[in-house]
């Protein structure tokens, strides 16, 4: 009889190390690879609010898509059902003026290059290889989840929240060399209404470059949705692939609009007149002037050179605040990305999705 008592709290430990084992692989099972995608998250630059992440998670943009989305309150519900645990998250997207330009290099392929303008607020580069679309790196403006210069993803605790990152992109590449970049404009709010699925600004961003290998198929894809403007704003899009095309999707009264151009600016690009509306023609005129002086030809260094050339200054704003946060140029045959942040063009940075 001693010795089953002396028996009994050992079959306890061993039963209590057999549940905690089941209980921590069941978590892993579940988070493993959200625990590994914000494990991952490093900081290139330890004097800038900049940080790079290999997402390596289910970001479920299948039935994202399937469900549609038709508001940022949407996508946040989704977002907390699906990828956060049912822990909350804000999406806040406010005005956001940029500059984008796409250019062919010396040797036959093809640039696409971006200034992205806002309040000073962190950045990520985000990688995304999804079991069932198309590799690509892109930038994501961590203001949008909530961080701030104060409140940053130094830790896996107060970084939680970026496993929503994939659905708030500004620009990026993916495996096709297909490029997309998204520009403010002040001309209202779209919301398109015509039966389609509903889908939001970013969110359209990550469907293209998960789906689409090419310009045109981008513009299938946008077709094929009713966008639904985020934070209730009005925006276009720039698209650019390896083949050397180009265009600006836009939308006029809700109605699509496809232009062909190899620069764009936060004003409409629709034929005829620059928008009085809109801001930014000096930068657009800028980089429209140095690609004609080169046949729109210009190397990678070329291109961040002409970035820096039209990127903001505060003074530049209303706010007196608004500046350029990052320069990308994105290399379209080799995938590649020469970036610049907090308006550093001295301190480059050269990122690779092939090799990440």
């Amino acid at each position: 009889m001693r010795n089953v008592k002396r028996r009994w709290p050992r079959r306890l430990l061993i039963g209590f190390v057999i549940i905690l084992a089941a209980l921590l692989l069941a978590i892993w099972l579940l988070m493993g690879s959200s625990i590994t995608s914000l494990a991952s998250i490093r900081r290139p630059q330890a004097d800038k609010d900049f940080f790079v992440m290999d997402y390596q998670a289910d970001y479920a943009l299948d039935k994202l898509l399937e469900d549609g989305i038709a508001s940022d309150t949407e996508l946040i519900q989704f977002l907390v059902r699906n990828l956060l645990m049912g822990l909350p998250v804000t999406i806040d997207v406010p005005e956001i003026g940029c500059t984008t330009f796409v250019a062919k290099t010396p040797a036959g392929g093809h640039l696409f290059g971006r200034n992205f303008d806002l309040t000073e607020s962190p950045g990520r580069l985000l990688y995304t290889r999804p079991k069932t679309g198309y590799a690509s790196m892109s930038m994501v403006n961590l203001s949008f989840l909530g961080f701030s210069p104060t409140d940053l993803p130094t830790n896996l605790l107060n970084s939680f929240k970026a496993l929503a990152a994939p659905y708030v992109p500004m620009d990026g590449v993916n495996e096709k060399g297909l490029a997309i970049g998204v520009l403010m404009l002040q001309t209202g709010n779209t919301k398109q209404d015509t039966g389609k699925k509903p889908i939001t600004t970013t969110v359209a961003i990550r469907m293209i470059l998960d789906r689409a290998a090419t310009v045109d198929e981008a513009v299938e894809l946008l077709r094929g949705y009713d966008l639904q403007a985020s934070a209730g704003g009005d925006h276009h899009f720039h698209l650019a692939d390896a083949q050397g095309n180009s265009v600006v999707v836009s939308y006029e009264n809700n109605e699509m609009v496809v232009t062909q151009s190899k620069a764009a600016a936060n004003f409409r690009l629709v034929p005829g007149a620059h928008d009085p509306r809109g801001i930014g023609h000096d930068r657009y005129d800028g980089a429209i002037k140095r690609l004609a002086e080169t046949d729109g030809s210009l190397s990678v260094q070329e291109a961040m050179d002409l970035l820096e050339k039209v990127h903001s200054i505060p003074e530049m704003w209303p706010d007196k605040e608004t500046q350029t946060q990052w320069s990308a140029v994105y290399d379209l045959q080799n995938q590649s990305l020469l970036l610049s942040i907090a308006r550093d063009f001295e301190q480059l940075e050269t990122y690779h999705l092939n090799t990440q």
